[in-house]
């Protein structure tokens, strides 16, 4: 698992993402989408397109699927 920088790459729009704003693991996963213009994105939480965090907050991302879980527990 590593972070990926923002000023390196972006990742693909719609897919949910973990995100570093302002310092901070935001909790919850977000998206990258475009809003008003072709050229203006913005993060937005993952199923509700109300929440958003501005793009140039952002730092660093790591797609979802790509973070480590512990293992189920055993019945």
């Amino acid at each position: 698992m590593n972070w990926i920088k923002t000023s390196e790459q972006m990742p693909s729009t719609s897919s949910p993402v973990l995100i570093i704003y302002r310092g901070q693991i935001q909790w919850g996963f977000f998206m990258l989408k475009g809003y008003d213009c072709a050229e203006s994105y913005r993060w937005f939480a993952y199923g509700n397109q109300r929440e958003w965090v501005p793009f140039r907050g952002v730092t660093h991302w790591i797609y979802a699927v790509d973070i480590p879980l512990p293992q189920p527990p055993e019945e």
